[in-house]
């Protein structure tokens, strides 16, 4: 058995310590960590000092992480692998190889969540399966293994595989409760945030509200507070939204220096929401900030949520505004930033939310027209052949058997959205031929289910031309998420027994005219659509 001498076991205890202090928000961590540092820096013995410096490598990692320097953070981790490898060179007996397991499961569990900030997946996946292994050699293999799985369920939550997040999540839960009740907390607050994701707010603000009596630490407090701002988001509470999204940018402020990057471009963001209930203009300023910070740190999805937020705020601001030139500047604003939008989720391999972006750009461009009085016809066709590819993407969306019931009732939701507007817009135009074939292939679909959740039950369609985007912001953001589109394979979902039918095959209006063919050929360019069959002769 290694046996580590005073020094580190005093910088042990100091780390120990400093953890608790990080957790608690006390910015004492500072003096700590600087007294844990000097003590590892004299460590004369060369095994104690690979465990002094070990440990404090560790929790440089964490204050990098915090700051927003996730690179360097994993830099920390990195070095961490190094000192455990060159321990395992010393150690021989196999209670030391064990600790060093231990050990090296903690490193690999952080390197995954560094990872999952930076938005390497793959990468984040291969240290959790690695972190997995390790906590069955583990003393404590219940415990390890119950936190790892927290971790797991996020990374199928990124991967938008929603059943395994759901049921990783659950087991998560059920595990840390027996293993490790003190991190029973993060569990719940995953589960709560896997039902969040796909729809399910009323479970997502049970389980919420359940986590809240178990949470102990800042960085899951911070968490609760963004996620219920995001379920009030989601149920179209646009008053309570903003109230829970200004709560949670308060937290944010007060506890900057002890949270993870990514809450400060959130609290930015939810601070904007919970601005623009008050004053819009302020808003569209604040919002156009978030953006630039947004390019300069941030992941690519969280970009996207900026440019859409900005480009909601610039197009409510030109709706509102008298003079037609600074009106006309602000929605040529909203455009641009919602176009970019776009571009970043098909670049991302996000082609819901690209195609959402776009319904959203057709509907800035008709909301504007109308409003302005002036019939710009070429923009006006335009912006319907855009609306076109969206539906029909969208629409071929809500009949995939790969998504959870509510993520195929949000694409049916939003294809029906985009059915409703291009109808409105081919009338405005006299397209009279459009007209027809959206009234085809709307009347080719299934409408029937066996759930409330399957396809074609109850779905909503929000009015296609309103006024204002504020609500529709709400409603867009709360849908996509920032999540992966996983392009996977069919897969049973286990969400209830959904009876789902295939989308229409492409149909011939005439012999030679296939429906919308056009938007057909667009949408598979644009978002990857992919329809092999025949067409076939409609009713």
């Amino acid at each position: 058995m290694v046996q580590l001498d005073d020094d580190a076991l005093e910088v042990r205890r100091l780390i120990e310590e400093l953890a608790g202090q990080l957790q608690a928000g006390d910015p004492a961590f500072a003096t700590t960590l600087e007294r844990a540092r000097a003590v590892a820096d004299v460590v004369a013995d060369s095994r104690s000092r690979i465990d002094a410096q070990m440990r404090v490598a560790n929790i440089d990692h964490v204050v990098s992480l915090n700051s927003g320097d996730a690179a360097q953070a994993l830099a920390h981790l990195d070095r961490c692998v190094e000192l455990i490898a060159a321990a395992r060179e010393i150690d021989e007996g196999e209670a030391d190889q064990r600790r060093l397991d231990e050990q090296e499961w903690g490193v690999r569990l952080n390197r995954c969540q560094v990872l999952q900030a930076m938005d390497d997946i793959d990468a984040a996946d291969a240290d959790v399966i690695f972190a997995l292994e390790l906590a069955s050699n583990t003393a404590d293999a219940g415990r390890n293994r119950a936190m790892t799985l927290c971790s797991v369920a996020a990374i199928a939550v990124e991967r938008e595989q929603w059943a395994r997040a759901l049921d990783v999540a659950r087991e998560a839960v059920d595990e840390c409760a027996k293993h490790c009740p003190e991190v029973l907390g993060v569990a719940l607050l995953n589960l709560a945030q896997s039902h969040a994701r796909v729809g399910d707010y009323d479970e997502a603000q049970r389980v919420a509200d359940r986590a809240e009596g178990v949470i102990g630490d800042v960085q899951t407090e911070a968490a609760l507070a963004h996620l219920r701002g995001y379920i009030a988001m989601g149920r179209k509470d646009v008053e309570r939204a903003a109230e829970l999204f200004g709560e949670y940018a308060e937290t944010v402020r007060a506890h900057e220096g002890f949270l993870e990057s990514h809450h400060r471009s959130e609290g930015a963001k939810a601070a904007g929401f919970e601005l623009a209930a008050r004053d819009l203009a302020a808003a569209h300023e604040h919002y156009l900030r978030v953006v630039e910070e947004a390019r300069n740190d941030a992941s690519p999805m969280t970009l996207v949520a900026a440019l859409v937020q900005a480009s909601g705020a610039a197009q409510d601001c030109a709706l509102a505004q008298a003079d037609p030139d600074v009106a006309g500047g602000l929605h040529r604003q909203a455009a641009e930033l919602v176009g970019e939008a776009a571009q970043v989720a098909l670049a991302q391999n996000r082609p819901s939310m690209a195609a959402v972006c776009d319904l959203t750009h057709a509907r800035y461009v008709d909301q504007f027209h109308r409003r302005a009085g002036v019939a710009d016809e070429p923009r006006l066709r335009a912006a319907l052949a855009e609306i076109l590819a969206a539906a029909v993407f969208l629409h071929h969306a809500a009949f995939a058997s790969s998504r959870h019931s509510e993520r195929r009732r949000f694409a049916a939701e939003r294809g029906a959205d985009a059915m409703s507007l291009a109808l409105a817009l081919a009338f405005d135009l006299g397209a009279t031929d459009v007209v027809a074939q959206l009234v085809e292939l709307r009347c080719a679909s299934a409408s029937f289910a066996s759930t409330a959740g399957g396809v074609g039950a109850g779905v909503a369609v929000v009015d296609a031309r309103a006024d204002s985007w504020s609500d529709g912001l709400v409603e867009l953001l709360a849908g996509d998420a920032g999540h992966a589109d996983s392009g996977a394979a069919p897969s049973a979902e286990g969400d209830g027994g959904a009876l789902l039918a295939s989308a229409p095959p492409p149909l011939l209006l005439t012999a030679d005219t296939t429906v919308l063919g056009d938007a057909f050929d667009v949408a598979e360019q644009r978002y990857g659509l992919a329809d092999g069959r025949e067409p076939v002769t409609t009713w």
